[in-house]
Parts: C-alpha cells; sequence; structure tokens
C-alpha cells in the first residue's frame, strides 16, 4: 500500500479537533497576518482577538507567506519516512505561497512531492484538503491524489460579499476610488474567484440582496456546498439552513475565516461554496 502524506498551507482554515485527529496524514504550514505590533499566525484560535483589532485600528493589515525552508522542513521529514507527498495551496495569484512549496519540493524531491495551485482560498481549498486526507488514508498514490484533485481544481465555485470594501482596498485589492464609490452607494458587490483571482460578479445595492444572490447561484445538482463565514456567524446560520434545504443534505458545513484572509475580506462578510458536477 503506498505511503501519502498532505501537507497544506492555513488557508483551509481546519479545525485543531480535524487537524489531530489526521495528524498521521496531514500537517499544516501556515501563513501569518500582522496588524501594527500585533502578530497572528493563521490559526481559528486567533480570530475572534484578530477580528477585534482589525476593526479597532486603520493600520493596513499585512500577510506573510511560509517560507521556502518551513516547507523543505516538512517535506524533508516526510520523505525520510518513506512517504510521497501531495501539498496543496492558496491561489498562485493570491499569494507566493504555492511558489515558496514548489521551490522547496524542487530542491529535496520533486519526484516524490506534488504541489496543487488550488486556484482558491478557504471553502474550496478545504474540500481538496479533506478530500486528499482520505484519500491518503485509504492508501491512494500521490501522483492519483494529485491527478484527481487537479481535476477538482476548476469544478470547485466560491462566491463572497464584503460586508464593506475598506478592507479590499487597504489589502490592495481594490483601488481607492472603487471603494469610495462602492461606500457612497452601500454596494454589495457579489465576487468570485476566476482561475485564482478575483472578479465581480454583480453589484448589488443591499446585503439582503446579496445573501438571497449567494443562495441562488448554488445549483441544486451540486456535488458539494458549504458556506463561508468571515466573523459573520449569524448569517451563516441562516445559509446553511436555507442551503440544506435547497440541497436536500444535512453535510452542508460552515467554514470560519481566519486572520489572513479575514486581512484582505474583512469581517461580516458571507459566501457560499461547492462542487459543480463533471
Amino acid at each position: 500500500m503506498s505511503k501519502t502524506f498532505i501537507v497544506a498551507d492555513s488557508i483551509g482554515y481546519l479545525t485543531s479537533n480535524y487537524v489531530e485527529d489526521n495528524k498521521e496524514y496531514l500537517e499544516i504550514v501556515p501563513l501569518t497576518a500582522h496588524i501594527g505590533q500585533y502578530d497572528f499566525v493563521d490559526d481559528l484560535s486567533e480570530t475572534k482577538r484578530f477580528y477585534e483589532i482589525l476593526t479597532s485600528t486603520k493600520e493596513r493589515p499585512t500577510t506573510s507567506q511560509p517560507s521556502i525552508a518551513a516547507f523543505k522542513k516538512v517535506f524533508i521529514e516526510k520523505l525520510s519516512l518513506g512517504y510521497e507527498i501531495v501539498c496543496i495551496t492558496i491561489s498562485s495569484k493570491f499569494s507566493g505561497t504555492f511558489n515558496s512549496a514548489l521551490t522547496a519540493a524542487n530542491e529535496v524531491g520533486k519526484d516524490k512531492v506534488y504541489v496543487l495551485d488550488s486556484k482558491a482560498i478557504v471553502g474550496a481549498e478545504t474540500y481538496m484538503i479533506k478530500y486528499a486526507v482520505q484519500k491518503a488514508r485509504e492508501g491512494e498514490p500521490a501522483k492519483k491524489i494529485f491527478e484527481e484533485l487537479t481535476g477538482i481544481v476548476p469544478r470547485m465555485k466560491l462566491y463572497f460579499v464584503p460586508d464593506s470594501l475598506e478592507f479590499l482596498h487597504r489589502g490592495g485589492r481594490i483601488g481607492g476610488a472603487a471603494a469610495l464609490f462602492g461606500s457612497i452607494l452601500q454596494i454589495k458587490p457579489v465576487l468570485t474567484m476566476v482561475d485564482g483571482a478575483i472578479e465581480v460578479v454583480e453589484k448589488i445595492r443591499t446585503f439582503n440582496k446579496a445573501f438571497e444572490k449567494l443562495y441562488e447561484l448554488i445549483p441544486v445538482d451540486a456535488v458539494w456546498a458549504g458556506v463561508v463565514e468571515f466573523y459573520a456567524r449569524d448569517a451563516a446560520i441562516k445559509m446553511q439552513a436555507k442551503l440544506k434545504e435547497k440541497l436536500k443534505r444535512d453535510d452542508i458545513e460552515i467554514h470560519s475565516v481566519g486572520p489572513v484572509i479575514g486581512s484582505h475580506i474583512g469581517p461580516g462578510a458571507l459566501g457560499t461554496v461547492y462542487l459543480a458536477k463533471d
């Protein structure tokens, strides 16, 4: 039976219980976020403190990708134990994490380390990590898992609505004029990830209408679906209930967002994510 180990960055925002329960097959290499004098490891345990500080200051948050050395350390350890590795990262258009992991893989054994650009963030990347871990548990070879994930990437769809354009502006993801214009008109844009980059789907005037749009965008034949919340738990619970009814399934999970992606999107945002049929 093949021995496959999964390495992932922190953008899947997996719970500590999940990581602990699967530590024989999974290790997380975290990103970090910074606001002035405060540093945050990109972990759900930091979420409350992070958002409290983020909303109480005008300082622009910054984020840091894991170093090449951080990935090399994990790769070398697992390769020495006889594993082949699948490494899953945040979209390369959102962070340099993929390049760090790819460089590390090339330096330690590129024929046994498969690095996947998920072209996604939380929710979509979360699904891919959990899928890979399950396949590793079943003894599937790393190359086959990587090929299956490569086929999943273009089928993952994420939509989200920021509560404010301020944080996208602060993080350099939207221009100042657009942020000011959106704030004046109280526009709630529905955004998506297209080939790993953020694009606008539709500009909507109220959060309630944007909420309904997020709901409508999930097809009834979705293979899998979930809710993504940026410190917006009440809205997420409401969306979860609606999707359970729409899709006639009980496995609709809520995925919370930690410091790094929160730095760019801000609190109060809500998203929906799904895996489309072939």
